[in-house]
C-alpha cells in the first residue's frame, strides 16, 4: 500500500517492482516537506497544515520512514500503526481515530494550561470574552482558546465603534458612543469568526478546570499589548 501510495505521488518512479526502501522513503519525505516539485514553482505548504503524523504500514518501512522524517515532522509523529498491504483505509482510520484524538485533547490542554500560566504570571494573555474580543478585533491573537461548553449567549456590537456589548440585550444604543448602528450576534461564533478571519489558530478544549475558572475563554496576543486589557480582564461573568 505505501509504494503504491508513493508511485501515485511520484508517477515517474519505475512502475514494474517495487524499488529499495531509500527510495520510497525519499519521496514520501520530499512529499511531506513540501519540496516535491509538485507545485510548480512554489513550496507546497501541506506540511504546515498538518498537525499531526501518525504512520501506518508495516514495522520495517514505517521504521525507516520515522528515521528519515525531518526534525519539524517527527515534532507532528504521534503514533505508527501495523497494518498490511491488505487492510482497508477505513480499518487502518479506525484504528489511529484515537490517538489522534488524544493528542488533539492533549494539545488543547496545554495551550489552556499556557494561558492560564500566562494570565497569573504577567505574561502574553488576555481572559475573558469582552477582552479577547477587542484582542481579535484588532487583529492582535495568535491563538483563541475556548472550553466546549463556553456559552456567553448573545450581544450586540457597535457598527460605529466595534465595542461588544453583552448585556443589557435590549439596548437602543451604545453606551460608549451613542450610536444607534448595533448588530445582534452570537459571541462564541461572532469570536470563532473573527479569529479563523485572521487566521487565528483556534483550540477547543474539553475539560480545563483553570481555564474555566477565567471565564472559558482566552487569547494569546501575538506581541505585548500597550492597553490595560492586555494583562487584566474580568474572567468571570465579564461585561462592557
Amino acid at each position: 500500500r505505501l509504494w503504491r501510495t508513493c508511485r501515485s505521488l511520484c508517477p515517474g518512479l519505475c512502475s514494474f517492482a517495487p524499488p529499495a526502501l531509500d527510495e520510497v522513503v525519499k519521496p514520501l519525505v520530499l512529499f511531506f516537506s513540501g519540496e516535491d516539485g509538485h507545485v510548480e514553482g512554489q513550496k507546497r505548504e501541506g506540511a504546515k497544515q498538518i498537525p499531526h503524523l501518525i504512520l501506518a504500514g508495516h514495522p520495517t518501512m514505517t521504521t525507516r520512514v520515522r528515521e528519515a522524517l525531518p526534525s519539524h515532522l517527527l515534532e507532528k509523529l504521534i503514533d505508527a500503526v501495523p497494518a498490511s498491504g491488505e487492510s482497508s483505509a477505513s480499518d487502518i482510520v479506525k484504528t489511529t481515530l484515537a490517538a489522534f484524538v488524544e493528542a488533539e485533547e492533549r494539545e488543547s490542554r496545554t495551550a489552556a494550561d499556557d494561558l492560564a500560566r500566562q494570565f497569573h504570571t504577567g505574561g502574553l494573555a488576555v481572559v475573558g470574552t469582552s477582552p479577547s474580543f477587542q484582542v481579535l478585533g484588532r487583529n492582535q491573537a495568535d491563538m483563541l482558546i475556548m472550553t466546549r461548553d463556553y456559552a456567553p449567549g448573545q450581544g450586540w456590537v457597535c457598527s460605529s465603534c466595534g465595542t461588544l456589548h453583552i448585556r443589557p440585550t435590549d439596548l437602543v444604543e451604545c453606551p460608549s458612543c451613542d450610536s444607534i448602528s448595533l448588530r445582534d450576534i452570537d459571541i462564541k461564533e461572532e469570536l470563532v469568526r473573527m479569529a479563523e478571519q485572521d487566521s487565528c489558530h483556534v483550540e477547543v478544549v474539553n475539560r480545563s478546570e483553570a481555564l474555566k475558572r477565567l471565564g472559558g475563554v482566552g487569547c494569546l496576543p501575538r506581541y505585548r499589548l500597550s492597553d490595560d486589557y492586555s494583562q487584566h480582564g474580568t474572567p468571570e461573568g465579564d461585561e462592557s
